[in-house]
């Protein structure tokens, strides 16, 4: 834990600096940002779909063995 404190403070110090860039982002970095997000969201989605009745029978039994008792 103490390993990720400490990379994780020279990450915030690195990038917290005000030099700049120089550097030029075109649309196109933005279009493959955006598909990127898209990407995951498509997977979470199709993920929790394909396991959509395990999950509820997870939930279920915890239900029903709460009547139970």
């Amino acid at each position: 834990m103490f390993l990720f404190k400490f990379y994780f403070l020279i990450f915030f110090i690195f990038m917290s600096s005000t030099l700049n860039a120089h550097a030029y982002l075109d649309p196109g970095t933005f279009s493959i940002i955006i598909n990127f997000l898209i990407a995951i969201i498509a997977a979470v989605g199709t993920y929790i779909s394909l396991f959509w009745s395990k999950i509820k029978k997870i939930f279920k039994k915890k239900k029903d063995d709460d009547d139970e008792r």
